[in-house]
């Protein structure tokens, strides 16, 4: 063997030790919260043989948690198998910094499919949203640009997670002002974002929505999978994420919680955090008593394949969509380093559906040259 094909295995190895580590904790962790005992159950040998054929390494832990929401369904994707082959595979590496700069969807959308921009930063360069470069750019053109906004939104655009950096400004006499009573100017966006940022409206969300948290939007996560047989679109799950009472989002890492959405639309009963704990009251609604049914959802659908439509390089897309005041979808983001398996089996989706099978063959035959090829020297 080469020194270099041998120093790549050795790389490869310690990443994968580390990625089962982290993700044999994680899952540990969710046992103990729940009090799911880390003992053999029915099923789990039939899953461990699933599983092997694409690694060795199956965790056995996952069957077991996982297990007490989905019940005993050996398409439970367990954490290390999602990162290391599941999601690598068919959402390949070298694609996804174009179509994770959250600055790129313009160029990809109708403008009537997502929020309005005030403001792009691409790079250091700022652009107006038709990408127009904006030469000397100033706290007086900023002010500019905003003079008739009451509320906008700044996230970073790329390398971004679970609501990170995340600020609202809400219009105060003259001035915008985040939740933390600092005034957007120049000086802020360059302290706080430097560059790769967006400013945004802020959707006014339908009522249906704002029932359920009013100071954050409210977000569906639909999970669009194309079929590596077929090449077809199919959405594998669906969910509503709602936000901690005067928390700016919903993400279940902010305090957040989320309930299944079944094919016509109609919510669960249970709700979960980012832990799995499960429970039918929150912000002092109780999701067991009223059977909720997301408006317009057969659009939502549609909307959702037509964005992934749009990405072509990509199998594994999760989208987070609000509604608008007149509950049409408009697409807040899309994920495709992470589709957060973990979401949907916590409310009794399994993360691949009926897609499993496929999956498993597809990634079979990639898994080799996949591994190698997420290492960098």
């Amino acid at each position: 063997m080469k020194i270099i094909d041998l120093t790549r295995e050795l790389i490869r190895c310690y990443l994968d030790r580390l990625d089962n580590r982290t993700q044999l904790l994680y899952v540990k962790k969710i046992m103990a919260e729940n009090n799911i005992p880390n003992r053999p159950v029915e099923g789990e040998n039939l899953f461990k043989k699933k599983w092997s054929k694409l690694s060795s390494d199956v965790m056995v832990e996952y069957y077991r948690c996982f297990s007490q929401y989905i019940g005993a369904d050996i398409d439970i994707l367990s954490g290390n198998i999602s990162v290391r082959f599941i999601e690598p595979i068919l959402n390949p590496l070298k694609y996804r910094d174009y179509y994770e700069d959250k600055n790129i969807y313009g160029k990809q959308f109708p403008k009537n499919w997502l929020p309005k921009t005030y403001l792009r930063n691409m790079n250091g360069i700022f652009m107006d949203e038709d990408y127009n470069v904006i030469k000397g750019f100033s706290n007086k053109f900023l002010s500019s640009l905003v003079k008739n906004v009451d509320r906008c939104v700044i996230k970073p655009t790329v390398n971004s997670c679970s609501g990170q950096r995340v600020r609202v400004f809400q219009r105060k006499d003259e001035y915008l002002l985040d939740q933390y009573g600092e005034i957007l100017s120049l000086e802020m966006l360059l302290r706080e974002y430097r560059d790769n940022f967006i400013i945004q409206e802020c959707v006014e969300q339908s009522e249906f929505m704002a029932q359920f948290n009013s100071t954050s939007v409210n977000t569906l996560r639909i999970v669009v999978y194309r079929s590596v047989t077929d090449n077809n679109l199919y959405v594998t799950n669906s969910i509503l994420r709602i936000g901690l009472k005067d928390s700016v989002i919903d993400n279940a890492h902010a305090g957040g919680v989320f309930i299944g959405i079944d094919n016509n639309g109609k919510l669960g009963n249970v709700l979960s955090n980012t832990f799995g704990v499960k429970q039918t009251i929150f912000n002092g609604i109780n999701f067991k008593e009223l059977g909720y049914v997301i408006p317009n959802y057969n659009n939502v659908m549609l909307f959702s394949k037509n964005i992934a439509q749009q990405i072509p390089h990509h199998r594994l897309i999760a989208l987070d969509i609000a509604l608008d005041s007149n509950n049409n979808p408009r697409l807040i983001e899309y994920n495709i380093g992470a589709f957060s398996y973990w979401l949907f089996q916590f409310v009794e989706q399994p993360a691949l559906k009926g897609y499993t099978d496929e999956i498993i063959d597809y990634c079979k035959n990639y898994k080799d040259n996949i591994v190698r090829n997420n290492i960098v020297l």
